[in-house]
């Protein structure tokens, strides 16, 4: 891949810098030690969101490019997407303790400025953007399989059976690192060509897409597998000219993962041969067990029934919710549907063909990109549907790392497809409503990082009797049902 020259050293450099030393240094440590692994990820990922914004909000070349965003989105969308967050606050002012209700639908709002945000700064710096973020997505993953390794071997020197609840143990759960694979394991497959001059670069990323794949299978995870092929699957169909930049690699990466498993599998039959976890806690697990998701959706589905117009509010299911199952519905369809309402669950509906369908022109009019271009589309879609379809078996946008994943892909997906730029001043679009935005999300980034560290003294005391619930329910808090309280 050539370089544009185009791209300009600056401040907002340092943007795709700290997403991807964000995911890094939160995978691989307790970065805020004595609050949590999850709690601490969570108030990080708020320091840099307002960050974010806020260099985003100074520079008027990231507010012209944002403007010019914007002003590509038809009016009617726009006027879905304030119905959506107006159901959404309505929703969450009518319930009796409003601060957690109004604080889902704001971090929703954040997510989504952010994403837009990213997508500017990709646009400024072009491959630039590319080479920083890809390099610090394989060291994540390069040190999670690093640190899986080690634990294995630890395990083994112990005589204790090692399976998929042990591993990735800077994560509250396995699937949440899984969350996270599902975002960025398609991306892999851009190493080789971002970095055309090192042919070692090749292997290497062909490695460490085994590597994660070796995780996959050895957690079980059943809902990133099924995302990832129907993913390639289906953008393999629909863009075939760029087919053959990435099968190749994906299918040898996959490939070379199965070996890894197996090679597992039968190192530890030969150390611990009246053991099998291994096996019966990965891809020994029924794969059509639902894992008690039916449940949550049929409480989604009577909620909603109960409450058509406006459900039973953001964060029902952690807060004020009757049932102790889980801290969300795992499909954030169903969240929708059950806690903002039939209403607002139809306008997500139509803004999501909107969203496809914008996609499917985006990328007839980017055939004419260069190799590199067609296979960064290619994989960043991939990410993306892939994306699209955990999140409605899972709570793909709970976590705070699959969250920052999530903000770093679709931000560079949407910058890639929607590069437009005005040659005259005279036409482009006024700045007004990307200044409204940014401010909006800074003032709100800023009352939710206070609103949390002041909740962050609370924490110890809610925890207390949030056990009495039994097992951990994560939504905002690691601890979801610490929102359960009268003000």
């Amino acid at each position: 891949m050539q370089n544009t020259g185009s791209e300009r050293i600056g401040i907002l450099i340092l943007i795709p810098v700290l997403f991807g030393l964000w995911l890094v240094v939160t995978s691989l440590s307790e970065v805020v030690p004595g609050v949590g692994l999850y709690d601490g990820k969570r108030i990080l990922e708020l320091y840099l969101i307002c960050l974010t914004l806020s260099l985003v909000l100074i520079s008027s070349a990231a507010r012209q490019k944002m403007a010019v965003l914007i002003s590509a989105i038809p009016g009617w969308i726009r006027i879905h997407f304030l119905i959506f967050f107006g159901l959404g606050l309505s929703s969450a002012l009518l319930t009796p303790n409003p601060a957690y209700p109004l604080l889902d639908v704001t971090m929703l709002y954040l997510l989504m400025v952010s994403s837009i945000s990213i997508a500017c700064v990709k646009q400024q710096y072009k491959n630039r953007f590319d080479q920083i973020v890809l390099v610090l997505v394989a060291m994540m993953g390069f040190g999670v399989i690093f640190q899986e390794l080690v634990g294995l071997l630890v395990y083994l020197s112990t005589e204790q059976q090692f399976n998929y609840r042990e591993s990735l143990f800077h994560f509250l759960h396995p699937r949440l690192y899984n969350q996270v694979q599902t975002w960025t394991i398609p991306l892999l497959a851009l190493l080789p060509l971002v970095f055309n001059k090192y042919r070692w670069i090749g292997p290497l990323s062909l490695i460490l897409i085994g590597a994660q794949w070796y995780i996959l299978l050895s957690t079980g995870a059943r809902g990133s597998t099924i995302s990832l092929v129907s993913a390639m699957v289906l953008v393999g169909v629909i863009l075939p000219r760029s087919r053959k930049l990435w099968v190749k690699t994906h299918i040898s990466g996959f490939v070379l993962g199965a070996i890894f498993y197996m090679s597992a599998i039968g190192f530890l039959q030969a150390v611990q041969p009246d053991k099998t976890e291994f096996v019966s806690e990965s891809i020994g697990r029924p794969m059509l067990h639902t894992s008690g998701r039916t449940d949550l959706w049929k409480h989604s589905i009577e909620d909603a029934i109960g409450n058509p117009m406006f459900g039973s509010g953001p964060m029902r299911y952690a807060c004020d919710a009757d049932h102790y199952i889980a801290g969300s519905p795992h499909s954030f369809p169903f969240q929708v549907m059950g806690e903002w309402g039939i209403p607002a669950f139809l306008v997500l509906g139509v803004l999501f063909a909107w969203l496809m369908y914008s996609w499917f022109r985006a990328t007839k009019r980017n055939e004419q990109e260069t190799i590199y271009g067609q296979a960064a589309i290619s994989c960043l879609s991939i990410s993306c549907f892939a994306a699209a379809i955990h999140v409605c078996v899972s709570g793909l946008l709970v976590a705070p790392s699959s969250q920052v994943a999530g903000m770093l892909v679709s931000g560079w997906l949407l910058g890639s497809l929607f590069n437009v730029s005005y040659d005259s001043t005279e036409n482009r679009p006024p700045q007004y409503d990307a200044v409204f935005l940014l401010l909006l999300g800074f003032v709100a980034s800023v009352s939710v990082l206070i609103f949390t560290s002041n909740e962050l003294e609370n924490l110890p005391f809610r925890t207390s009797y949030a056990q009495d619930y039994g097992p951990t329910t994560p939504r905002f808090w690691q601890d979801g049902r610490f929102c359960e309280y009268s003000f």
